[in-house]
């Protein structure tokens, strides 16, 4: 805790007070601004219709260019998370367009209302209603530190959307968050994956395993963690974990 204070005439100490209630008033103003947030895009992603939710216009206005241009944008990111059933919190907008459409769509953005406030040949930051939409061209992220040559994000229809505005399927979403392997992205995937079914970590478990041996290893990792959080109390060797 920070005080500003001095001495009056008689040399007794005297304070204005506690400098660090500004910031703490700021923190929580922004937890509360993301959350709020948080809840119009959970709200736009699920189709509720809410009253001024700047995310509902958002994607209607990304729908009305992928229809008006013939353009296909895959909607990746925190937005998919909560697609596929983790409502987690989350700010902006993320998508995706196949390399040869992404120029496109930097022509057309400011005409239909997006606000750029950075461009390049790989990424665009544009704002639409107060909201921050995150634009990546097919391969953005780069191509994969291994031997497979893989590229992230890959094409919108390697990801199950293959005309207009929609997100991205399951496959599609296990392996962006494989790629990132950030502490957030596998956080997605353990959520996601824990209310899927047997058949569907099956399917993602066989496609993802005929990648390469780095994916096949990560995806096991995650597998772990989702049965550890869903059998808390079983120990590695099947036994009963004992708790602390």
């Amino acid at each position: 805790m920070m005080v500003v204070g001095g001495s009056d005439k008689n040399g007794r100490h005297t304070h204005r007070g506690d400098m660090s209630m500004p910031q703490t008033s700021s923190r929580t103003n922004r937890v509360a601004s993301v959350l709020y947030a948080s809840s119009n895009l959970i709200a736009a992603v699920k189709g509720e219709a809410t009253p001024n939710n700047p995310f509902e216009h958002v994607m209607k206005v990304l729908k009305k260019i992928s229809r008006k241009e013939g353009l296909t944008i895959a909607v990746i990111g925190g937005a998919s998370t909560i697609h596929h059933g983790y409502e987690r919190s989350t700010a902006d907008v993320d998508i995706t367009l196949a390399e040869d459409e992404y120029g496109q769509f930097l022509k057309k953005a400011q005409s239909y209302g997006l606000q750029p406030q950075a461009v390049s040949d790989k990424f665009a930051n544009y704002l639409l209603k107060g909201v921050k939409i995150e634009v990546v061209r097919e391969g953005g992220f780069g191509p994969y530190r291994d031997s497979h040559g893989f590229v992230s994000p890959p094409p919108p229809r390697s990801m199950g959307v293959t005309e207009g505005m929609g997100f991205i399927n399951l496959l599609g979403f296990a392996y962006t968050k494989l790629f990132s392997n950030r502490a957030q992205d596998i956080a997605d995937l353990v959520q996601v994956l824990k209310a899927k079914t047997p058949a569907e970590i099956d399917a993602i478990q066989a496609k993802i395993s005929g990648l390469s041996p780095t994916f096949k290893a990560r995806l096991q990792h995650i597998l772990e963690q989702v049965e550890a959080e869903q059998n808390p109390f079983t120990g590695e060797d099947g036994g009963e974990r004992r708790s602390i």
